[in-house]
């Protein structure tokens, strides 16, 4: 059984609501047209070898399936919320009716107004109703695929920042207790530290990858990582804080800065005999905050580590698009034999751990 909210998530199912498109999404609403104009074809194609007029049988089939279409999508919103603890099929079948009852209402009046002899010469009843029951039923499948599609979207995103925010490579575990084994007998007290910092970490590593954390929290997972490595690298990793300008307050996703700090050691600090200069700084612009981490890149780059470095930031970068959107994003580039990575992201407060 799920035991937290991301195996729930990644064990859930869609619900019959949520199965039923984003109507106002540019791309549905393309979607849309291009079903409506398949309609207006066919029905007019059914009633072409008796039509004397067949361009003029196009547009009147495509008026009223753009009116039968836009009258089922305004059904279907007032509907859906309603169809929550319906089953799929049941769900569908509903939509589907609707469909019809709302085609024959439109044609109903349409041979009202314009008689039932001429009506049917432009929107013959039998082949209308046929191609809106197919079309229907080709739209809703459509719906279904396109809602799992998403669905197992989310699904690998979230695996895949589970896997990152769960991740502390085997290396730093191995270094790190022979760094406290070592300090238990040259400095005790700084072994218990490291032995907090270390429970600290895997604690947050536990943690939901979906919930967000105030940023002073995030900066103190940082510090406490690097309290570890400046144990271990000692003179060849010089670090700078500047990140004061920063509100304390602001909401970020757990473990977004640890790994990218940890990356710098891993991509820069360790293969690079002479060490160099860590930089972590941050700043605010109106609604936005930026954070930057910069480290030194090593003149021998190991491929493999580069390549662990782009699967790390890319993770990252979708962890900050599933919290925010298109309100963050994450830049990386080279400056002068330097490694830089810019987040950009929301000043969001309050409580979103929930």
């Amino acid at each position: 059984m799920p035991t937290n909210r991301t195996e729930t998530q990644l064990a859930k199912k869609p619900t019959a609501t949520e199965l039923f498109p984003d109507f106002s999404h540019r791309r549905v609403s393309i979607a849309f047209v291009f079903f409506a104009a398949c309609a207006a074809f066919a029905i007019s194609a059914a009633s072409a070898p008796w039509h004397p007029d067949p361009v003029q049988s196009f547009w009147s089939a495509l008026a009223l399936c753009v009116a039968v279409g836009g009258l089922w999508i305004s059904s279907l919103r007032v509907v859906a919320p309603r169809l929550k603890k319906q089953k799929i099929a049941t769900a569908y079948l509903i939509a589907w009716a609707l469909l019809m009852a709302i085609t024959g209402l439109s044609l109903g009046v349409c041979y009202a107004v314009l008689g039932t002899e001429k009506g049917s010469h432009y929107m013959p009843l039998p082949s209308t109703l046929i191609m809106a029951a197919a079309l229907g039923g080709l739209a809703l499948r459509y719906f279904y695929i396109h809602a799992n599609w998403q669905l197992n979207q989310e699904r690998g995103q979230i695996a895949r920042s589970q896997a990152l925010a769960a991740r502390i490579r085997p290396h730093f575990l191995f270094n790190t207790l022979n760094t406290i084994a070592e300090l238990t007998r040259a400095d005790p007290e700084a072994a218990e530290h490291a032995v907090e910092d270390l429970a600290r970490l895997y604690r947050m590593s536990l943690a939901d990858v979906q919930h967000k954390v105030p940023l002073a929290d995030e900066i103190n997972t940082a510090k406490s990582y690097l309290y570890i490595e400046q144990y271990r690298l000692g003179s060849r990793m010089r670090q700078t804080w500047d990140t004061d300008r920063l509100p304390a307050d602001a909401q970020l996703p757990i473990l977004t800065l640890q790994p990218l700090v940890e990356n710098a050691i891993y991509h820069g600090f360790e293969p690079c005999p002479d060490g160099g200069h860590l930089r972590i700084e941050g700043w605010s612009e109106g609604d936005r905050l930026y954070m930057v981490v910069t480290n030194p890149i090593p003149e021998i780059e190991r491929s493999n580590r580069q390549k662990g470095n782009n699967m790390a930031t890319e993770n990252i970068r979708q962890r900050l698009q599933m919290a925010f959107g298109k309100q963050a994003s994450m830049q990386t580039e080279k400056l002068d034999q330097q490694y830089q990575v810019t987040l950009r992201f929301p000043y969001v407060t309050g409580d979103t751990q929930g």
